[in-house]
């Protein structure tokens, strides 16, 4: 709660969830998976997202410059700008990548398969994308917006503290930290996903509890006008 700063008489009414644990094909799989987004041989693979897109263009570009300026790179891309990121800045994106000889699209159906496929995932930290990274248990790179809103930023902060993930603020990136983070993520994968499988997911349990908690009090509450005391099954 102190994270996002809310009022003591509105924090007294709300109930942290945590995350929800996404459903994510078998992990003995991923070589398939791999296979499937157009990824064969052996060299690692990087996935970058931004969700909707909308506001992720500086992400891709950013990525984009730091394969060109060493072209021949150590590990594959694929780049997945969110359908809302606007048709100019995604043609300009597309004759880049077409140039990197690698794979660029808007939208990708079975986002959580791409996850999994993934070495390392570059992303601006959303609630959805880091429950399917956390669910796929992969190694992270989460630079996150801190306008309009700061929930991504305070989410980046506390997964890097934890060794969840790296972080990068959106202000200060640039083609060489982004590389340096990287491949300390590659160079470190299994660090990496020793602490995520570490991670509680935490949302369903809490949500039915309170849900039995609400039914009982209610149904405690209808007992006791109806003058009855009565023990719920």
């Amino acid at each position: 709660m102190s994270e996002y700063a809310i009022p003591s008489q509105i924090a007294s009414k709300v109930y942290f969830t945590g995350y929800f644990p996404w459903k994510i094909p078998s992990v003995q799989g991923c070589q398939c998976l791999r296979r499937s987004i157009g990824h064969t041989g052996g060299k690692k693979f990087v996935l970058v997202t931004a969700g909707g897109g909308g506001d992720g263009y500086k992400i891709f570009d950013t990525y984009l410059t730091m394969l060109e300026s060493k072209p021949h790179c150590v590990f594959k891309s694929m780049i997945i700008t969110g359908p809302l990121l606007a048709d100019d800045l995604y043609n300009h994106l597309a004759i880049r990548a077409r140039k990197l000889k690698m794979r660029i699209v808007k939208f990708y159906r079975k986002m959580e398969k791409a996850i999994l496929a993934a070495d390392c995932v570059v992303s601006m930290g959303g609630y959805n994308t880091m429950c399917e990274i956390i669910s796929a248990v992969r190694p992270s790179l989460i630079i996150p917006r801190s306008t309009p809103r700061g929930d991504q930023l305070i989410r980046a902060r506390l997964f890097a503290a934890q060794g969840f993930s790296e972080f990068i603020p959106w202000e200060t990136v640039n083609a060489r930290s982004m590389r340096e983070k990287i491949n300390l993520l590659l160079a470190q994968a299994l660090e990496y996903e020793a602490q995520l499988r570490k991670f509680p997911m935490t949302a369903f349990d809490v949500i039915n509890s309170r849900i039995q908690a609400f039914s009982n009090s209610r149904f405690h509450r209808q007992a006791t006008l109806s003058g009855h005391e009565t023990t719920p099954v």
